[in-house]
């Protein structure tokens, strides 16, 4: 299966040069000839040098013009067309072009701009820290969803284990966020969240998701009678 780049980008910039621009864009069908959108020729016709040249060895975007923007919307192969993009500045200086994209096959994601004050990365990285730099909400929603999952299936139990999670230990905000998170897991999920303390009054020493008809859960609590649980949710 070939590995792919889903790009979305938007053009802004002065109505002539966006016509212009488009009109060049707009007979392409399929893929975009990069030498003829940009009147430039390169040597090497396959492989490295067409990345080089283009950012991608191939783009088939479905692009549409507006009163003051344009959109490019498509995949290319392996890497966003970045270097096609910034090659379109010289030749069109008012524009400032927005370049979404995501690789499926190593789930990463990217935000650049391009003008002509140059190019800036605004995001590079993977997708749920992507989701938590720019779309927090959404963020939580996949991630309660993610971790009841796990729950389900056991893989993960505690709160600690929960909260050493790699992909999601530095993105949660604040500790509040993580008690709603832990509240609302409990009305989607099968197991029951609990609490351990050694005495009446003192401080939860853990806390943990758990079917409290397992099996193996009723013999560690058969082994630890001291223990006093509290049932949280």
């Amino acid at each position: 299966m070939a590995i792919i780049c889903i790009n979305t980008i938007t053009i802004y910039g002065e109505s002539q040069e966006l016509k212009k621009l488009y009109h060049k864009l707009e007979p392409e069908t399929g893929y975009i000839d990069f030498e003829k959108v940009l009147d430039m020729t390169y040597k090497d016709k396959i492989g490295d040098g067409v990345v080089e040249f283009a950012g991608t060895t191939w783009f088939m975007p479905n692009i549409k013009l507006y009163k003051d923007s344009m959109t490019l919307i498509g995949q290319s192969a392996c890497y966003p067309p970045l270097a096609f993009l910034e090659k379109l500045i010289p030749k069109y200086p008012s524009l400032k072009i927005e370049l979404e994209f995501e690789k499926p096959g190593d789930d990463s994601r990217g935000k650049i701009e391009i003008s002509n004050k140059g190019t800036h990365v605004i995001f590079d990285g993977g997708y749920l820290e992507y989701l938590a730099k720019f779309n927090y909400p959404g963020f939580l929603v996949v991630i309660k969803h993610e971790i009841s999952t796990e729950i389900h299936y056991q893989n993960i139990v505690t709160v600690e284990e929960i909260k050493n999670m790699q992909q999601i230990k530095d993105l949660i905000k604040s500790e509040d966020d993580w008690e709603k998170l832990f509240l609302e897991i409990t009305e989607i999920s099968s197991k029951g969240f609990f609490g351990f303390q050694f005495s009446e009054g003192s401080e939860f020493f853990d806390r943990f998701f758990v079917d409290p008809d397992n099996e193996t859960f009723k013999e560690r609590m058969i082994e630890n009678p001291n223990l006093i649980l509290t049932k949280l949710g």
